[in-house]
């Protein structure tokens, strides 16, 4: 028999409580409860009471609204605070489609919950934009089905238990066998049949971890990076800043430099493998290539590319093909920036006025570019 809905004004209870989980976001909680009285999202926000249309999936993605919450806390016998706690932020990328894009999840949280007997349910932690891997097993992320690799997720009740499925053909996410790390982060590389996949992967997985580490405690905590990054945590975000401004900006990706060796994502997604590519521009970006070994340490694949590529990735450059940022912007942040990338960015400016084009610091001829920008 269908549910009858609740009046607006009336404070009841959910006949059956399901409580929040430790972390877990908001969308996950009111997914799991949609699940369980077996309704859409928005048939149960309209059901406890919600007017038709406050309660759409977009509103509680970000910022829940006060209507919700303290609608929230009414049916569900949690403090206001509570529920407000369970809202998402994502400092590193306000107004983040992380988790709108498809539900990201790690496959030992899930089976820790499981072996405890509780739900299953997502963390705010996994929906950072940022975020690649576990904080908690450094283990990557899982976004894609194993079985039909559809990106997305969905819950189903299964069993008495509420799980985690995908959203296209409904398979249970299974953790009775999880593959190791090499074999997860695998999923987001194309290596040639002729090469040892195997030390590939290693060093990739260890490299891009050991970026996003860096990465998220700079943007989150201000803890100032080790070389070869820029030296404060300032400087860092300033220049992160500007890589992906650039790299959003430079109409290359029709090119041979549209996809990093071994990477077979492309950048413009929000995807896990598409972040992890991301990160290995930002790695060479933010160093002006110093960062090339950890991630490379065989260029076999990229015969011909490598000096063309390091010219792309010098940070200056960057600014400097990215068009639609004009002089005096660019000259505004040049005194946040690190000396070395101000120098950079000056030339930049100057070549782009004077008409020079580019020349990287790793080119034969940088020495007369240097000396053209400086003449009259």
């Amino acid at each position: 028999m269908a549910l009858s809905p609740w009046p607006a004004g009336m404070a009841r209870r959910l006949p059956v409580p399901l409580w929040p989980s430790q972390d877990e976001a908001l969308w996950s909680w009111l997914l799991r409860l949609s699940c369980f009285y077996d309704m859409p999202v928005n048939g149960f926000l309209e059901w406890i009471g919600l007017e038709a249309g406050s309660g759409k999936a977009a509103a509680f993605y970000d910022e829940p609204s006060d209507q919700l919450v303290t609608r929230l806390s009414a049916v569900g016998g949690l403090p206001p605070e509570v529920i407000s706690a369970m809202r998402f932020q994502d400092p590193g990328e306000p107004g983040s489609r992380a988790f709108r894009e498809g539900h990201r999840y790690c496959l030992h949280c899930l089976k820790q919950d499981r072996d405890r007997g509780r739900h299953d349910a997502l963390r705010r932690s996994w929906g950072l934009s940022r975020a690649t891997f576990c904080y908690i097993h450094r283990s990557p992320l899982i976004d894609h089905c194993p079985t039909c690799s559809t990106s997305g997720s969905a819950f189903v009740y299964d069993d008495g238990m509420i799980r985690l499925a995908c959203r296209a053909c409904r398979t249970v996410v299974e953790t009775s066998r999880i593959p190791d790390d090499e074999t997860l982060f695998a999923r987001s590389l194309t290596i040639p049949q002729d090469e040892d996949a195997s030390s590939i992967t290693c060093q990739l997985l260890r490299a891009i971890r050991a970026y996003e580490e860096v990465l998220l405690a700079a943007l989150f905590e201000d803890i100032a990076p080790t070389s070869p990054f820029p030296p404060t945590a300032t400087l860092f975000k300033t220049a992160l800043i500007y890589a992906n401004y650039s790299l959003s900006s430079v109409p290359l990706w029709n090119t041979t430099l549209a996809r990093l060796p071994y990477f077979k994502a492309a950048l413009r997604n929000h995807g896990l493998d598409a972040r992890r590519t991301r990160h290995a521009f930002e790695m060479i970006v933010l160093t002006n290539g110093a960062a090339m070994p950890m991630l490379y340490p065989d260029f076999r694949s990229w015969t011909g590319k490598w000096e063309r590529f390091q010219a792309f990735c010098n940070v200056g450059g960057l600014y400097h093909m990215a068009n639609r940022f004009n002089r005096s912007m660019l000259r505004g942040y040049a005194d946040d920036l690190d000396p070395v990338l101000a120098k950079e960015l000056e030339l930049a400016v100057t070549s782009q006025r004077l008409g020079l084009g580019w020349c990287g610091p790793l080119e034969p001829d940088r020495t007369e570019f240097e000396r053209d920008c400086t003449e009259p």
